[in-house]
């Protein structure tokens, strides 16, 4: 039965549960004390008047939460929660999750303690880093990399080859045959890949460079009649 009521010390003090760290009658105090049964047998849990750790550590820290590996030393994993800040991290060791992580931002910090996260992602799904994404490995067929806000919003999609700035700027599209140069999705020229230029309009005759220099070059088009001239200056 749980009631020590009524039976013999001889036969409970196994089982009756003591703080201790190395002064007698002190009971629970600010820094975490081990708890050890009757006989003296440590257990992984360490009490406080206000914290709590649980592992295999003897070094007491009364302002976090940890729990400990089952290694030794001071390079065994322990999970941390740090109750001055809320912080939550797992150290010498590796995170893995199977489930899915719900958070306002997701920030990971240079582990050099210099308080600069490495990226971070907010709740839409914005991806934000400090130095330039490299990866040997696809990220997908078709994602669409942003840099940027607003009309100077950069954007790279996978789905059609397409360099863009902002919603009514220029595009760089590289196609299976070509390369095209477009405003609002419209070829404004484009090169074939058997070397043939295509502009999308000739709207009037070009006229004539006014002070040409020697060895200057240029081509006449009548926008009528697609007559063209070429002439080289000497």
């Amino acid at each position: 039965m749980a009631s020590l009521a009524g039976r013999e010390v001889a036969n409970t003090y196994k089982d009756i549960l003591h703080v201790y760290n190395g002064t007698e009658n002190q009971g629970l105090e600010v820094t975490t004390k081990r708890v050890f049964d009757g006989e003296g047998v440590g257990s992984p849990l360490y009490l406080g008047t206000d914290f709590v750790e649980v592992g295999t550590s003897n070094n007491a820290d009364n302002s976090n939460f940890k729990i400990w590996g089952d290694g030794t030393g001071s390079d065994q994993p322990y999970f941390l929660f740090n109750t001055s800040d809320g912080n939550v991290s797992l150290e010498n060791g590796d995170l893995s999750v199977s489930g899915t992580i719900t958070s306002g931002t997701i920030a990971l910090e240079a582990e050099n303690g210099s308080s600069t996260n490495a990226f971070t992602i907010d709740n839409s799904g914005n991806l934000q880093t400090t130095i330039p994404i490299e990866s040997s490995n696809t990220i997908t067929t078709t994602a669409t990399i942003k840099v940027g806000t607003g009309d100077n919003e950069m954007k790279i999609s996978g789905s059609n080859g397409r360099l863009s700035k902002g919603a009514d700027k220029g595009n760089i599209e590289l196609k299976d045959t070509s390369v095209s140069l477009q405003k609002n999705g419209v070829n404004l020229f484009e090169a074939k890949e058997n070397g043939v230029l295509e502009p999308r309009t000739i709207s009037a005759l070009d006229p004539l460079p006014s002070s040409p220099s020697t060895g200057s070059m240029a081509v006449k088009v009548n926008a009528i009649t697609s007559d063209a001239e070429f002439f080289i200056f000497t």
